[in-house]
């Protein structure tokens, strides 16, 4: 039980902190492959979760949702450097997630859950949306296998750099296999693509068409090494190539080629996840200007106490832009926080983040003294769970993220006040 406290809150801020902030998580079109250290489940995992299942059909496991993101108040629903729109909004998710077991060996999980975004005041942003997916897992001997495959629709801020609501449709497969070598040596690979199409409804049309430029097909490749040097420690090496194609800005396209080391450490009070790259992206035949550096996440998180636990992450990322002539920007964020547990049914969790975005290219030129444009950005966020009844939980949270630019007229913050209602089976921070 004492590590429940390292274990819960490593999971619950890790689809933030490990995605690069709380936008990359769906919404912004980010270079470089996913950075956490992705690591396949054992099979005794999915036995336990056919297991626990509470509802059957037939050799079907499964695991119902139903959601009520909201209702959601902020000051600036799309988050603009100039006349802020205050509003009401919320999201209706409801569906099924399974898994099925095929034999001791095969087993295969998935996902169908469709949603609705409501806007009270912004009538053009409703929309549905829904998700997707199935994974086949197999376990054959030395040999673990999954495929995935998805396609899924939902409103979310575009990215930090531009927080209007967007309909991201995204496709996505991934093929990851590893294979034992020795003990504690194994050999692992994946293969894996991402499309994303943008539903513009509400834009203007020169936000319409700076987003559309964000469209396109990403594919990775990545082979390497993982060391599993005791139970609790796992260590990773490996090689990748990506290609990212646009659209229609194929003055955007590109190409990545990387060396990347990755990290888990599991103990009772100390956690760590790590996944970071030396990356060099350049240009296939366009105008995309080179990068070379290092990125990656890495999240660090301690019981203190056995109620309190302490994180810290770092995150650095190049996230597609819309900002004129620039086709992207490198995000940087350095995060702390906490999670406390008060007794067994109420939770309380708190983030701080700061950093900058920055952009490669300087415009104007022609100034006296011409600068490329830098956000410093500062993220605090906050919440509380409240576990109502059985897996019903009560969540309410604040946010506030403030940009500040060196060029003039871009400095905007965004304030919002939410609440979730949740009937088991849902992460409350997807």
């Amino acid at each position: 039980m004492r590590g429940n406290g390292v274990r819960h809150c490593l999971n619950l801020c890790a689809g933030i902190l490990l995605a690069g902030g709380a936008f990359q998580a769906h919404g912004q079109a980010v270079f470089g492959s996913v950075t956490e250290a992705r690591v396949l489940p054992l099979r005794e995992q999915l036995e336990r979760e056919a297991k626990d299942s509470r509802f059957r059909l037939g050799p079907i496991r499964l695991h119902p949702r139903l959601s009520l993101q909201g209702p959601t108040y902020t000051n600036n629903v799309r988050g603009t450097v100039g006349d802020r729109q205050p509003d009401w909004t919320g999201t209706v998710v409801g569906g099924v997630r399974y898994i099925v077991p095929a034999g001791t060996r095969v087993f295969v999980r998935g996902e169908i859950s469709p949603s609705y975004y409501y806007a009270l005041n912004a009538t053009e942003l409703r929309r549905f949306g829904w998700v997707n997916h199935a994974s086949l897992f197999a376990f054959l001997g030395k040999v673990t296998i999954e495929a995935t495959g998805g396609y899924e629709r939902e409103t979310v801020p575009l990215s930090s750099e531009d927080l209007q609501p967007v309909g991201l449709t995204s496709t996505r497969f991934a093929v990851t296999s590893e294979l034992d070598l020795f003990a504690k040596i194994s050999l692992v690979g994946e293969v894996a693509g991402f499309g994303r199409r943008y539903d513009t409804t509400g834009s203007t049309p020169t936000s319409a068409t700076q987003i559309s430029s964000l469209e396109g097909d990403d594919l990775l490749l990545r082979g390497g090494l993982r060391y599993r040097l005791s139970s609790f420690l796992m260590l990773g090496g490996s090689y990748e190539r990506s290609r990212f194609r646009y659209t229609s800005a194929t003055n955007r396209n590109n190409d990545e080629t990387g060396y990347v080391v990755s990290a888990q450490y599991q103990r009772i009070r100390l956690a760590l996840n790590g996944l970071v790259g030396i990356r060099e992206f350049r240009a296939s035949d366009s105008s995309f200007p080179s990068y070379s550096g290092v990125t990656g996440a890495v999240l660090v998180s301690y019981q203190l106490l056995r109620p309190l636990t302490l994180q810290a992450s770092w995150t650095r990322n190049l996230v597609g832009s819309t900002y004129l002539e620039n086709p992207y920007f490198v995000e940087t964020r350095y995060g702390a926080g906490f999670g406390l547990q008060l007794g067994r049914r109420i939770d309380l969790h708190g983030i701080f983040e700061i950093g900058t975005n920055r952009y490669p290219l300087v415009l104007n030129s022609g100034a006296v003294t011409p600068v490329a444009r830098k956000d410093d950005v500062t993220v605090l966020k906050g919440d509380l769970s409240v576990r109502v009844f059985r897996a019903v939980r009560l969540v309410g949270g604040v946010s506030r993220s403030r940009y500040t630019s060196n060029i003039p007229g871009q400095d905007r913050s965004v304030l919002a006040f939410t609440t979730t209602l949740d009937f088991g089976g849902l992460e409350l921070l997807r």
